[in-house]
This record gives C-alpha cells, structure tokens and sequence, in this order.
C-alpha cells in the first residue's frame, strides 16, 4: 500500500493511518512516570536538628521577617541601649577606642597621589600639588561646617558612629562660603532620619506620575537605590519636626550591610550588649556586697526567747550600736551579738567576669587580651597570633572607609576646590585626578611583631620580586616616595658633615640588596675560642 492511499482511504481515518505507520516502524516511547508533589518528612523529625521543636529548644522562637522590617522594629531601641552602654560600660568605651586608635590612628587616612609618577615629571608635579592641598583642607576649620573638626577628628566620629549607632549621614555642601576650598561636611545625626517615616510607593497611571516610596526616612526608587534623604530640621528630642528632602548626590550614608536590600545601619555592638549590661549590672552587685561586707556589723539575738523592747531611745525599738575602731561594748543581759560578715566578691568572680568578657570579644571579632586589658595568661606565640589577626580584622576597616568615607570626600573636594584656586591644576583633568586607580590611600600600620624576623621577610620578599616597596612601607603607615625622599636627605646631610654611616645598602653578587658593614666601621674583635670572623 502506498502512502497517498492512506490519506484517502474511506475505511481509514487520517490520523489512524498515520498511526499504523508510524507503529510499525518506531517503538513506542515508555509511559511517563507519574509525579507526585514533595511531601513533608512523614517522621516528624526535620532533617536539620536546628529546626527541630522539643522542650529544650520551646522557647527559641524565630521569624521571617526583611531586613527593613528588623531593623524598623528594633533601631530605636537598639541605639538608645548601645548609647547608654558608651556611656558607662567600660567595655563598651574599651571597644570603641581600639577601633578608633588602629583603623584611625594618630593621621589618619592620608591620600598617595600616582598620576605615572615613574613616568612623567609633570604627573609627579600634579601628584604633589594634590596631596598638598589635601593636607590643607584636612587641617581643623576645613573638613565640617561648624569649624570644630579636623580630617582625623572626622574619620574618629564616623567609627564612633558607626559602632554606637550603626550608621553616618554626611552631607556634602559645596560652594560654602566660611573656607577656602567652597567645600565642607555637616554631620546630621541619625536620630533626624526618622526611622518611624515610611510611605508606600504610588504609581498614577492617567497622569503618568509616581510618588516613590520611603522606608525609614530615605526615599528609593523600584530598584531601592536611595532618591533622597527626609531630614528633620534638629533632633527630634528637641521638639525639632519640618522635613526636608536633601537630595542623595549631597549625602553620604554609610553603614555596614547584614542583609541585602538593608536600607538603614545596625549598632555593631548588637550581640554583645546583653552581655554588657548584665555584667556591668553583676559587677555593681559585688561591688555593693563586698562595701557591705567590709563594714563590721550584725545582729543582736536573745537567749532567753524573750521579745527585745529595745532601748528606749529609739523609736523603732531596735538595739544600734556605733562601731570605732578599739571599742568595747557590754551586752545587755541575757543578749548575744552574731557577726554579720558577707563573703564578696566570692571566690568564682574573677573566673566568671573572664569568662563573660570572652563572649563579648568574640562578638566583636577581638581577642579578650585586648578587650579586657589583661595579658596574665599570654605568651609571645598566642598574643603574636592575636594581634596578628586583628591587624587584619583593621586594615578591612580601613578598606571599608577609604570606599565609603575617604573616596566620595575626595571626589567631591577636587572639583569644588579647582575653582578656587587653591589646587593650580586644569579643570580638563579632574576626572584623572579623582579616578581610583591614580590614588593610594595609606592608613596607619603598625611596627613588626617579630622585627628581626618580619624585616628580613620583607627584604627578601623585595629582593624576590614577591612585593613592592610601596606596600611594604604601607604596611607600616608610611609613604614610600617619602622614605625614599628622608632617605637621601638623611645621607646627603650625613655626607656634608663628614659623618660615615657604619652600614650601606649595596647589591650582593646575586644582583639581590643585601646589607654589608662599612669598610671604615671599626672591626668586630673575636672572642677567645670562636673560630675566625665567625663574629663578623
């Protein structure tokens, strides 16, 4: 049979007959296999013991809720608490200086200008130039709007703020007319911010309009980038409730995100706080305790059973007696005195605080040396390991502000001080002086744990081509065009003076630097029994 007779065919449908056909010559593909939705566990045990509801864990209640919504239900408050902690919680203050004394330092953040400084005379110009007046407007007067503040001033106050409060709004006035630059700062605190503020986001179709939504005081679009910032005129504690809109190019709001989509900042001292305030509550206890305890007293019991009426000036009808040192008092008969004698601190307190301090250093991703102040029980490996790691625990701090504090500063510095006249550079080039890659922002560094060591760690490293000269000298806070600089001014004065230096860096026989005795030093004398020049 041919195919044409198969589609006309009376006593075969069309489709039944290309049905046959097609049975004869493909298999016939299998059966789907039948799906069934996903089930819960029929066991009643969830697969993760977290999850899991029994009567140790009842009482560990969760919820999901955004990131907004944790922060809008919880700010106030947690702010309100971590302030009160600063204030009085030496733990607390401990924590806060730390941060400030190690991402800060005593200079701060200092600006490294590279415009191809190896390259050309005239970037090395412009390089110099913008570090100078940096360093200007960074002096006291300059950085805010009230004149009270230097540059380090202000990069101290955003860690403060950041810790206790968990947020720092900036705002960015250009064109002011009470400095040089036309460019200054103002802080507004958070609490102007209105976390309370929140309005939904409404589209009108027929007038084609929207009206963008407000989550706590910052206004976002669809996408929640922030559209303006809804400030009060003052704090609100002061009776202070107009709102203005400032527009987000003249603010800097910077904070630590937890959660995406995080819109305002949390105080870092969240998870360590309980822990604060009920030591801090445990420690006045012992302290009252151990005042009482160390006033002599007690109480006077009768023998005979008998109802004490007391002596019969006392109005209340109870037995006092004056205590001073080297006095003798008789009883009244039938009257014996129990001493009063509390034992406080009691022998676990020490032990105890210890143990709660640690919980709050690990909370705050520091080592409880550092945060309690008490190096007992360390030796040169453990605390070389802890400094060590909060070294590196800082210098992510000091990445954290040169992105979000130094940068944006910077970026708006150079173009409101070109104008006028305090940097004598082109305007043609400000997006060369302002862009990342021509910049270095060198935060303060710290001596070398192992000097001997690290030193010649380095030096290798160098020599190795492993590293530069100018990240070695950024690990220690310092420029390395400025070492180089102090170095040849140091040895040219020293050369005018006729001084000779007992060592001078020169190259080895394998082209590395190595570091080899002057030939005018005095000789090293040899000890009886060595063997010669091992001293050398």
């Amino acid at each position: 049979m041919r195919i044409e007779t198969l589609f006309t065919t009376p006593e075969a449908p069309r489709a039944s007959a290309l049905q046959t056909l097609f049975d004869n010559r493909v298999p016939a593909p299998p059966a789907p296999a039948k799906s069934e939705p996903l089930k819960a566990s029929t066991t009643g045990y969830p697969s993760y013991a977290g999850a899991g509801l029994s009567r140790l864990n009842a009482d560990w209640i969760g919820t999901l809720l955004s990131s907004d919504q944790e922060v809008r239900n919880s700010l106030k408050r947690l702010r309100a608490r971590c302030r009160q902690l600063h204030n009085n919680n030496d733990y607390a203050m401990r924590f806060v200086n730390l941060v400030k004394r190690n991402a800060v330092g005593p200079n701060g953040i200092q600006l490294e200008a590279q415009l191809q400084a190896d390259q050309d005379e005239l970037a090395e110009q412009v390089n110099d130039e913008l570090e100078r007046g940096w360093r200007k407007w960074c002096r006291k007067g300059n950085p805010t709007a009230d004149g009270k503040l230097s540059w380090v001033d202000v990069q101290n106050l955003v860690w403060e703020s950041l810790i206790v409060d968990g947020e720092v709004f900036l705002r960015k006035i250009v064109g002011f007319p009470d400095n040089d630059f036309g460019f200054t700062l103002q802080f507004i605190d958070p609490d102007q911010v209105d976390v309370q503020f929140n309005r939904p986001r409404k589209v009108d179709s027929a007038r084609g309009t929207v009206q963008n939504e407000v989550r706590m005081g910052i206004e976002v679009n669809e996408w929640l980038r922030p559209i303006a910032y809804w400030v009060l005129d003052g704090h609100p504690a002061e009776g202070h409730v107009k709102r203005t809109a400032i527009p987000a190019s003249d603010m800097i709001h910077i904070h630590m995100f937890r959660r995406g989509n995080q819109t305002r900042g949390v105080p870092w001292l969240v998870t360590a706080m309980s822990r604060m305030n009920m030591l801090g509550g445990y420690e006045e206890a012992e302290l009252t305790s151990a005042r009482v305890g160390a006033c002599q007293g007690g109480f006077f019991v009768s023998k005979t059973g008998e109802e004490y009426t007391g002596r019969k000036n006392k109005d209340d009808g109870s037995v006092e007696v004056s205590m001073e040192p080297g006095l003798f008092e008789q009883l009244p008969e039938g009257v014996d005195f129990k001493p009063f004698t509390p034992q406080h601190p009691n022998a676990a307190f020490p032990e105890f605080v210890k143990a709660m301090v640690r919980g709050m250093a690990v909370g705050l991703d520091i080592s409880y040396p550092s945060l309690a102040g008490d190096l007992r029980e360390v030796n040169f490996s453990s605390i070389r390991q802890a400094v060590l790691e909060e070294r590196e625990m800082y210098r992510t701090l000091q990445t954290f502000a040169k992105d979000h504090l130094n940068q944006p500063v910077y970026e708006a510095w150079v173009p409101a001080a070109i104008p006028r006249k305090q940097l004598a550079l082109p305007a043609a080039g400000i997006d060369e002086y302002v862009d990342p890659e021509n910049l270095r922002w060198v935060g303060r560094g710290w001596t070398w744990v192992d000097p001997l060591k690290d030193v010649q760690a380095g030096k290798e490293a160098r020599g190795s081509g492993q590293t530069t000269l100018a990240k070695l000298c950024a690990a220690q806070g310092e420029d390395w065009r400025d070492v180089i600089d102090q170095i040849a001014i140091e040895d040219d004065y020293a050369e005018k003076k006729g001084v000779i230096l007992n060592f001078a860096v020169t190259k080895s026989a394998d082209g590395l630097p190595a570091v080899t005795p002057d030939p005018s030093a005095p000789p090293v004398p040899v000890k009886d029994g060595d063997e010669e020049g091992e001293n050398q």
